[in-house]
């Protein structure tokens, strides 16, 4: 999929306009040869037009562009020439385009869907193994595939799920949350029974973030894993932000991980 901003096109019609309107001559003048001032005038405007152009599925139109360029460079190149390069380049425009199909974001859904680090930077810095399911979350969100940015959400949850499991001593490779939350249970509980061995602010939190992990297991990642369950707009983005709210606390409370040694 390709990615450019509308403004792109909004310069392209301008440049075409310009070049129209210095190609305009009385049928008296049509024949005569371009002006040097109107011919560096109009290949700046094709040049302008060639560079929009690259990296767009326009190929066949650069191709007609270099064709005029070389027509308008030649010193006997004539205003109805141009006219009549204009039409077919504009011709050649809406034939590439009709079967092209584009999508449009506004300012807000531009915004989240390239903004690099959506859930901060702290949160991919602490848990890289999240950065492609925060990316594509947030992407989802601002094309409108909702159910698919909730999906991703979860699968940011479990990864943070992961990261408890690893401090606490609990496995990761196990088959489910509810299996991997048990098992955090059980680890908190003899933890609990040890005095000093774990800190009670922190114990807490591990607590209170398994309590929020079980809410939401039932709240959504059940019902989003399976065919039972689609969102809209306004309910994906809140659990979307839902989830960058606890990630952010969840991250505050993991000790920072140990660099291997190379």
């Amino acid at each position: 999929m390709l990615k450019f901003a509308a403004e792109r096109f909004v310069g392209i019609s301008a440049h075409l306009a310009h070049v129209a309107a210095t190609s305009v001559h009385d049928e008296a003048r049509a024949g005569d040869a371009l002006t040097p001032d109107d011919r560096e005038y109009i290949l700046k405007d094709l040049e302008f037009i060639r560079e929009q152009c690259a990296g767009l599925p326009l190929e066949k139109v650069v191709l007609h562009v270099n064709r005029v360029v070389r027509i308008v460079k030649g010193e006997d190149c004539s205003y109805q020439q141009v006219a009549e390069y204009h039409r077919s380049l504009v011709e050649r425009f809406t034939d590439e385009f009709s079967s092209v199909y584009c999508l449009a974001l506004s300012a807000d859904e531009s915004s989240l869907y390239t903004n690099p680090a959506p859930f901060g930077a702290e949160i991919i810095g602490r848990l890289p193994e999240a950065a492609a399911d925060i990316d594509e979350s947030t992407k989802c969100l601002a094309v409108g595939r909702y159910t698919a940015c909730v999906y991703h959400a979860m699968r940011v949850m479990e990864i943070g799920l992961n990261a408890v499991c690893v401090e606490l001593g609990v496995p990761i490779y196990l088959p489910s949350w509810d299996a991997k939350l048990k098992k955090v249970d059980t680890a908190l509980e003899g933890l609990a029974q040890q005095q000093g061995t774990l800190p009670r602010k922190r114990w807490g939190f591990f607590r209170e973030v398994n309590v929020n992990w079980r809410s939401v297991q039932t709240a959504w990642r059940n019902q989003t894993m399976h065919i039972e369950k689609t969102y809209t707009q306004e309910r994906a983005k809140e659990i979307h932000d839902a989830v960058k709210g606890f990630m952010r606390h969840l991250v505050g409370g993991l000790k920072a991980r140990r660099k291997r040694k190379s």
